[in-house]
């Protein structure tokens, strides 16, 4: 009788059980994309070896940051130091008119304060208000003394400290945008010519205010590294055009109404929301750019019930 070789047997019986107990890997949930990581030869950190551009553009942007900022900060500094060697009005013509005007704008909580006595009228304070004076003004005119205040206090009515600083960290943030600073520019040159208004219209004679401007102008100076910070009454590089507008009969010297001012608003919000959208567009966080919560081949998003799959009751235990 032929007798089977032993290993033969073996063979057969071994390749019989790996075959039960082979058994595959549930495959992953239909429609679920797979993940295709960054094309790298080992390099795991993204870089495809190309030059860092984003890393100088943000530290550009920084200095240029910085510079701006340093100049907002030394103008406060200066101005603080200013108000701080400043004499407080109290008694006398200055702060009688000043105490009138206060009042009649519906203002509170103003200082008034009296400088060197080449100091260039100028307003400053956002929470608080603070008009200073050269030493020399209480022997001003009335008429006189009267314009400086009205204009110095028109700048606390309508708030322009405020928009002053939001302007000042519009161009820190905004410093290589031309734009920016044109923008700034003009509402300097805009606020002055409402203020001018203002005095126009509570009485003084345009002939006077402008011959007083002039004067000023010539006499006083603002301390330097205020611009930033404070409001002078007067610049000499703007003097030519506030002269003009002062002097010019035909100029429409009345105040926005209110639905002007709400249209104004309106359009301005309008015109502004495009521009936003534009630089918004939705970023995956996958690295790999795909939305892994939509189901690619049904066009369905991807919900919890999709990956509710019972764990298998046996393990792939591999060839014995």
């Amino acid at each position: 009788a032929h007798i089977p070789e032993p290993v033969a047997t073996t063979s057969v019986a071994l390749a019989r059980s790996v075959s039960v107990l082979a058994i595959p890997t549930p495959a992953p949930p239909v429609g679920y994309p797979p993940y295709i990581g960054p094309a790298s030869d080992g390099n795991w950190s993204g870089w495809d070896g190309g030059f860092p551009w984003a890393l100088p553009l943000i530290g550009l942007w920084l200095f240029g940051v910085w510079v701006v900022s340093a100049g907002i900060v030394a103008g406060a500094l200066r101005v603080a130091f200013i108000g701080w060697q400043a004499r407080p009005v109290t008694t006398g013509r200055c702060a009688t008119l000043a105490a009138a005007i206060t009042e009649e704008l519906g203002l509170r909580d103003v200082r008034v304060l009296l400088g060197p006595g080449t100091a260039m009228p100028m307003t400053w304070g956002v929470l608080r208000t603070t008009v200073l004076l050269p030493e020399g003004a209480e022997a001003w005119p009335v008429d006189q003394l009267d314009a400086v205040l009205r204009h110095e206090l028109a700048h606390a009515r309508r708030r322009d400290t405020l928009t002053q600083l939001i302007a000042d960290i519009t161009c820190a943030l905004y410093w290589f945008n031309p734009l920016a600073w044109l923008a700034a520019h003009r509402l300097r040159v805009e606020r002055e010519h409402a203020c001018d208004d203002e005095v126009l219209a509570s009485g003084s004679k345009a002939s006077d205010y402008a011959t007083q401007l002039l004067d000023m102008t010539r006499a006083l100076r603002a301390a330097r590294l205020t611009a930033m910070a404070a409001i002078p009454m007067a610049r000499p590089s703007q003097l030519r055009d506030r002269l003009e507008a002062v002097l010019d009969d035909d100029r429409a010297r009345g105040g926005l109404s209110k639905p002007a001012r709400t249209r104004g608003w309106a359009a301005g919000f309008l015109c502004a929301l495009p521009i936003a959208l534009l630089g918004f567009s939705p970023v995956s966080s996958f690295p790999d750019g795909f939305d892994h919560d939509v189901d690619f081949d049904h066009g369905t998003a991807v919900t919890d019930e999709h990956w509710k799959h019972d764990a298998p009751s046996h393990a792939w235990a591999g060839p014995l």
